[in-house]
Order: structure tokens, then C-alpha cells, then sequence
């Protein structure tokens, strides 16, 4: 029992297998003990054999439906929601996803059929980080001074809107944040034609904005700042190890900053990950949480986890897994369900 247990809450498969077959081995060699001896005990040996390998082939099974029917949820909304969700696979949370994607593999240009993964310019999607949780924006600045996110008197009045405001993850129930890809530059050489090709899809390598749809603002690194976290921290980086994180925010204007250049197969669902030239980083997660000073979520578990906002930073030498985000909803995207 605790064997499957263990498997359901993540532990190493290998181990797992390795440590059921050990105490199968002490089960038959305790049977093998128990029977030696006894009259009829090669029949009653081959019976508690027999029975051990039934037990052994058809208990864990059965086990893992009985523990995930029970606490896996159907639907990202069942049972009132589940904030650990962000843990899953982007393939889990698209089959848990409350909203319906659309394909791609029936639709086509005049150049033929689009590649089955290939990312189309304007068309809303989330982008997802596994841990982390969906990429959002808001309204909320960074307050150097106060140590907290909040919103300047000025840009509450509407008077100046200049600032970046927060770029973070979080994954509440059932809510997400699109973001649209928009094509940096065309080439005005290219006649209509080829022009409408281009801009047709988003191809790997291409130059792009990213644009909340909600806030229309556009998602780019901060002047070469450090991020937010490692600023209160006082984290000092070795330049000569070429690691660096930096922050991020939205922006009112495009601008070098904001331009982002895109990595992805469009043959294949590896993920995207996004390249800024400006800062020679890639946009990721830290996995960290902001410093909470006053202590306002610190004592109460459940408040923290369902206002959980974790960074998100441009990092020079940034791990892969922290710096591939998936779609997992999205318009004309080809999304294997």
C-alpha cells in the first residue's frame, strides 16, 4: 500500500518497481518457509504461489484507480477546483482544461495546410509552465520603496502609465490569461502574396511581441534590472558563470525590450521558449514567491497557496524545464488531447 501510494505522489518508478519485486521475493520465499514440511505442501505451495501472483498482478493496478478516482480530479472545476494542479503535465491540464481548444489540422492557405503545431499570429492562448502555473499580468507595480506591488497614485489616476507592471505565474481555478503572438517586423519587399504567407503563422526563429489581450500591454525585460526577488535579496552575480536573472514586466510601447525571438517545433509539441536579445536571456520562472515583508499570507497555508504568485524572470543559462512554457489553451493551435 504505501508502495502505490508513493507512486501516485511522485516517487522514482524505478525504485518503486525495484522495492514491489524485493517484497515479492520475501512473500515467496516466506511462502516456500511456511509450506516446507507440511503434508500436501507442494499443492498448498503452488495455491499460495498462485495467489501471490494474482495479488501481486492485480492489486497495485487497482489500487492506483481506487486512490486517483478518488483524489485526481475529472475536471480542473470538480469538487470546487484543486490548487496543486500546477504540478501536472501540460498534457494532464489540457485534458482537465474547462475550456476546448481548437485545431489547426483541417484549416489551410492557399500554400496548403499549416504544420499540426504551428503557432498562429493574433489568436488568443495560455502559456504554461509546469510548477509554476499560467503566465499573467495586472495593473500592479513593483513599489521599491514599500517593499510590496501596488499601484502608483498617478497610474491609479490615470495620469502616467509608464511604469512596467507585474509579469508573474499563478494558476487559480479555472481562470487564465491570453497572450497573443504578434510578428515583430514584415519585410516590405515581400509583395501581398507573400506578405499574407508570412502572416499566415508564426515560424521558429521569427522575431515577436508578446501581448496580453487583456491589458493590451507588451511583455519585455526591465532596462537590464536584476529581478525583483534577487534585488531584496541582495543576490550578487558572478558575471564570469554568465548566469543572471532579470526582471520583467508589461510594457505600453514595443520596443527592443519587448522583442522576443521564438523557439519551437512546429512538427512536434516540445514547447515554446522565448529568446530576448536586449538582455541575451530567456523568458522563464525563478519557482520563487515574492517576499512577503508584513507577513500578511505567512501564518495561513491556505490563503498562501490560493493567492500563490510566483516570479517570472529573463535568466541568462536558464534551465530548460524553467524556460519551456506549453500551451494548453489556445485558438488554431494543434493541441494533441
Amino acid at each position: 500500500m504505501l508502495l502505490i501510494i508513493g507512486c501516485c505522489i511522485g516517487n522514482n518508478p524505478i525504485d518503486s518497481a525495484t522495492s514491489y519485486l524485493l517484497l515479492l521475493e520475501i512473500r515467496i520465499t516466506s511462502a516456500c518457509r511456511i509450506h516446507s514440511g507440511l503434508l500436501y505442501s507442494k499443492y498448498y505451495l503452488g495455491l499460495h504461489l498462485g495467489l501471490l501472483l494474482v495479488r501481486a498482478v492485480l492489486l497495485p493496478p487497482l489500487l492506483l484507480v481506487l486512490i486517483y478516482g478518488a483524489f485526481f480530479p475529472f475536471s480542473e472545476t470538480a469538487a470546487g477546483g484543486n490548487f496543486n494542479l500546477s504540478f501536472l503535465s501540460p498534457g494532464a491540464r489540457r485534458m482537465l482544461s474547462p475550456y476546448q481548444s481548437v485545431t489547426n489540422s483541417s484549416n489551410g492557405n492557399l500554400h496548403g495546410p499549416y504544420p499540426p503545431y504551428a503557432l498562429i499570429p493574433y489568436s488568443p492562448m495560455s502559456l504554461y509552465v509546469p510548477r509554476a502555473g499560467f503566465l499573467w499580468t495586472d495593473r500592479q507595480e513593483w513599489l521599491e520603496d514599500m517593499g510590496i506591488f501596488g499601484i502608483e497614485k498617478d497610474n491609479a489616476e490615470g495620469i502616467a502609465d509608464t511604469l512596467p507592471q507585474r509579469l508573474f505565474f499563478a494558476d487559480p481555478i479555472a481562470r487564465r490569461h491570453p497572450w497573443v503572438l504578434e510578428l515583430a517586423y514584415l519585410n516590405p519587399s515581400l509583395g501581398p502574396m507573400q506578405q499574407d504567407y508570412r502572416n499566415s503563422r508564426i515560424n521558429p526563429e521569427d522575431a515577436v511581441y508578446l501581448r496580453s489581450k487583456i491589458t493590451g500591454r507588451y511583455l519585455g525585460t526591465v532596462e537590464g534590472k536584476p529581478s525583483i526577488v534577487d534585488r531584496e535579496l541582495g543576490t550578487v552575480f558572478d558575471e564570469s558563470v554568465g548566469f543572471y536573472r532579470f526582471e520583467v514586466g508589461s510594457h505600453m510601447k514595443p520596443s527592443f525590450n519587448t522583442t522576443w525571438f521564438i523557439e519551437y517545433d512546429q512538427f512536434s509539441d516540445t514547447g515554446l521558449r522565448f529568446y530576448n536579445p536586449a538582455q541575451s536571456c530567456q523568458l522563464g520562472t525563478s519557482y520563487r514567491t515574492y517576499i512577503d515583508y508584513d507577513g500578511d499570507i505567512g501564518n495561513d497555508t491556505i490563503t498562501r497557496e490560493i493567492r500563490k504568485v510566483v516570479e517570472a524572470t529573463c535568466t541568462r543559462a536558464s534551465r530548460k524545464e524553467a524556460s519551456t512554457m506549453w500551451v494548453v489553451e489556445g485558438e488554431l493551435i494543434a493541441i494533441a488531447l
